[in-house]
């Protein structure tokens, strides 16, 4: 091997470790956060959660939205504000047996949100680095996936989000042809 390609060889080598270490902290980051943030304090956290409460409750594939009510916020019993939230049922369905095994503690629930950011993005951070040629271009393609703050946020904490980011990366796996 000629030493410009042993250079080469080591510098796609660090590349990849500097890949899996950026993305084992996008990992611990979540899941330490949705170990950790206090519930309530994030934009439309509480709502979700009801919405998962509600559905375990009285499952339904179609709601009637306008009858939901929020949560305490000590989740101990409804509160008479109506719940805006009026999204498609299945991630509430999903998350409904896993928020009834620990009634009113949303770390579960939480992590199986970052657990479905995290397949979403492997999977299409797999399918990408197979169509890039060069270390430094998987690289950049690493940071951008597992780099934008908004998915770490979002990673974290009780939302259907979670659930786009893993179809979003499931999709674009299978359109690169992984």
């Amino acid at each position: 091997m000629t030493p410009a390609a042993a250079a080469a060889a080591l510098g796609a080598r660090l590349a990849d470790l500097l890949a899996v270490a950026w993305i084992a902290a996008f990992a611990a980051v979540a899941a330490s956060f949705a170990l950790a943030y206090p519930f309530g304090h994030a934009f439309d956290e509480i709502e979700h959660f009801s919405m998962i409460v509600a559905l375990r409750e009285a499952p339904t594939l179609f709601p009637d939205y306008g009858s939901y009510r929020i949560l305490a916020a000590d989740r101990s019993g409804w509160t008479d504000l109506a719940n805006y939230i009026a999204h498609p049922s299945l991630y509430y369905l999903a998350m409904g047996p896993l928020a009834g095994l620990f009634p009113g503690d949303v770390r579960p629930v939480r992590l199986a949100g970052a657990a479905l950011v995290l397949v979403g993005l492997l999977a299409a951070w797999i399918a990408g680095r197979r169509r890039l040629a060069s270390a430094g271009d998987r690289l950049v393609f690493t940071f951008a996936l597992f780099g934008l703050p908004a998915t770490w946020g979002v990673a974290a904490l009780v939302n259907n989000d979670t659930a786009l980011v893993c179809e979003f990366g499931l999709l674009f796996a299978a359109l690169a042809g992984a």
